[in-house]
């Protein structure tokens, strides 16, 4: 074996990680549940929090990935 890689993998039910605000703390906000793509899409991760944080409009629909999904749901899970 040359190398070996041991960690939590987090996703939710759809399978897109949770980049957004949390309205209910303010001046929180969560980029997590990329499901072990993480550090592939930690640029992408990095471009969206920035423009949320500056006010821009975002690159991503900012619908699909926010935490307000889960608000009716139980469906994440956590691995």
């Amino acid at each position: 074996m040359i190398r070996a890689y041991a960690g939590l993998r987090p996703y939710v039910a759809d399978h897109l990680p949770i980049i957004s605000a949390v309205d209910s703390v303010p001046d929180f906000y969560i980029a997590a549940g990329h499901e072990g793509d993480g550090i592939g899409l930690s640029p992408l991760t990095g471009t969206h929090i920035n423009q949320i944080l500056t006010g821009e409009d975002t690159i991503l629909p900012v619908e699909a990935l926010s935490i307000n999904w889960f608000k009716n749901k139980n469906e994440c899970q956590i691995y």
